[in-house]
């Protein structure tokens, strides 16, 4: 949480389904993923991807500071501190997944390390990454859905996010995942 700011029981647990398009620019590739989120504020959030046809891809789970996520067909697990690189194996962006939890709840972004511009009912519009190399815009956005762009200079995310009802009950044990039997586990990031 950052200084000053007030979590209301109402803004603070939600679920998003996403269309995720993810284009790798050096490859010349692309591939759509679904995205289904369960988060709760300041920092506890799940994720699993599935293919459109309903195929698992990965999972992961953010805890505060630590991250674990499971890709599937590779049989790779990782668990360690939630850094931008760790995103790189699911979204083919370096981004914070603490981000990703702005992003989801319609914030801005950390101020130390984005530069932000907001709309007319201030909410994010256009972030650009401190260091350079990454920029965020949000846009078609309405009361419960958004479209958000992620943008590197070798990849480009692009999620239509829609807040939906969660079918599973929010508890702490939904924001932890154990190594799978028969995955490997990485080594840090």
């Amino acid at each position: 949480m950052r200084p000053g700011e007030d979590i209301t029981p109402s803004s603070r647990e939600g679920a998003w389904s996403a269309k995720t398009l993810i284009r790798d620019k050096r490859r010349g590739k692309s591939h759509t993923v679904e995205i289904d989120v369960v988060a709760r504020r300041p920092g506890q959030m799940r994720m699993e991807v599935t293919t459109p046809l309903g195929f698992h891809v990965a999972s992961l789970a953010l805890d505060g500071e630590e991250v674990a996520y499971a890709i599937t067909r590779e049989k790779k697990y990782f668990s360690g501190p939630a850094e931008p690189a760790v995103m790189k194996n699911l979204i083919n962006v370096s981004l914070d997944p603490k981000s990703i939890m702005d992003l989801l709840f319609d914030r801005p972004l950390d101020a130390k390390t984005w530069e932000c511009r907001t709309d007319v009912n201030r909410l994010p519009e256009d972030c650009e990454s401190r260091g350079g190399g990454l920029r965020i815009a949000w846009s078609e956005r309405t009361s419960d859905k958004r479209l958000v762009r992620i943008r590197a200079a070798d990849a480009e995310v692009t999620m239509s996010l829609v807040e939906t009802r969660s079918k599973v009950r929010i508890t702490d044990g939904l924001f932890s995942l154990e190594q799978p039997a028969g995955f490997k586990r990485l080594q840090g990031e």
